[in-house]
């Protein structure tokens, strides 16, 4: 089933990599007239806007649109009200997707269970000792991404990448779109309330989406304090389906400096956003209560020939796939 899609690509200072992104969009075997781009430009001082506002109408339907507050969450928001797409693509800038990308994240949607999409990722960096740190920790692999991401093994609710993902829209908007008072970690807030909702998460290994990482080796780590705020932020929004403000640091001492240095700079980022929670110096996140799943996502289902049973609305389950498939079973109430 065709269905129109809304491209959102959150940009700031993405002029590097941003016309081969959009030119990848333009490539894909999906009719043209169902695709809409939105790239909405957070303040960037480089090209990034004249590059969206020049890119030829007659291949894609580009539209710029402008959010000065430095923020994803925010910027991705303009995005998504000005659209009206039945799905929504989420892009960084600096991505580039493969032909049928598109096409293979659309097909998901015939099942009316699936809330949102993750495609497969391929991560480069343009600094080698970026590129060597990825290839000998494994922390961008794509097996290592499912892990944290739409398998749910280290998290209380299973997620998915904001920069390569599509979300059925009704789910965005019950879900109430992204949370800007998020230091980061807003993709995972967001997944966790559309899963809250009923709904289930999907990963589409066909669509592939290329990450180039634009920075030098010290903003790359530096990123791991913003990380690390957003990470403390998330334990106590979601303190009432089991999440803890306990930190467990990540192994420092390691082999390795790079990965030292990159844990190190996640758990100060953690440690100060906590102390500064507890101390009153920045505002405590609102919570995300528990309320039932609707009934829509609750249906009946046979067990024997005599019997039919339903997953309770208290509960939140989905699908793991792997070596070893199973469904994981949550009883939000008792944490369990």
């Amino acid at each position: 089933m065709r269905r129109s899609v809304d491209v959102v690509i959150a940009a700031r200072n993405e002029a590097r990599h941003l016309g081969a992104c959009l030119e990848s969009i333009a490539a894909q075997d999906y009719p043209n007239g169902l695709l809409r781009v939105f790239v909405v430009d957070n303040g960037s001082t480089d090209d990034t806007a004249a590059i969206a506002e020049r890119f030829p109408a007659a291949k894609l339907s580009v539209r710029l649109l402008r959010q000065s507050t430095p923020s994803a969450a925010a910027s991705r928001n303009v995005g998504i009200a000005n659209g009206t797409g039945e799905l929504i693509a989420l892009l960084d800038g600096h991505c580039t997707i493969s032909p049928t990308w598109v096409s293979a994240m659309v097909a998901r949607f015939d099942d009316p269970l699936i809330g949102g999409c993750q495609a497969r990722i391929d991560s480069r960096s343009v600094s080698p000792r970026i590129q060597r740190y990825l290839n000998e920790s494994g922390e961008l692999s794509n097996d290592r991404i499912l892990d944290d991401t739409v398998s749910g093994r280290r998290n209380i609710y299973p997620w998915i990448l904001s920069g390569n993902s599509v979300y059925r829209r009704k789910a965005i908007e019950d879900a109430g779109g992204f949370e800007v008072s998020l230091a980061a970690c807003e993709d995972v807030d967001l997944a966790w309330r559309v899963v809250l909702l009923g709904y289930h998460l999907a990963y589409v290994p066909e669509a592939v989406a290329v990450h180039y990482d634009g920075n030098s080796w010290f903003r790359f780590v530096r990123k791991g304090l913003t990380y690390g705020a957003g990470a403390a932020q998330l334990a106590r929004r979601y303190e009432p389906h089991g999440a803890t403000n306990k930190f467990v640091p990540p192994k420092m001492l390691t082999t390795s400096l790079e990965r030292s240095v990159s844990a190190a700079y996640y758990a100060a980022g953690y440690r100060l956003k906590d102390v500064r929670m507890r101390l009153g110096l920045d505002p405590l996140p609102t919570p995300v209560p528990h309320a039932d799943v609707p009934s829509e996502f609750r249906p009946r289902f046979r067990w024997t020939d005599a019997a039919t049973l339903r997953v309770a609305p208290s509960a939140i389950y989905w699908m793991r796939d792997g070596a070893e498939p199973a469904s994981v079973v949550v009883h939000v109430p008792s944490r369990q």
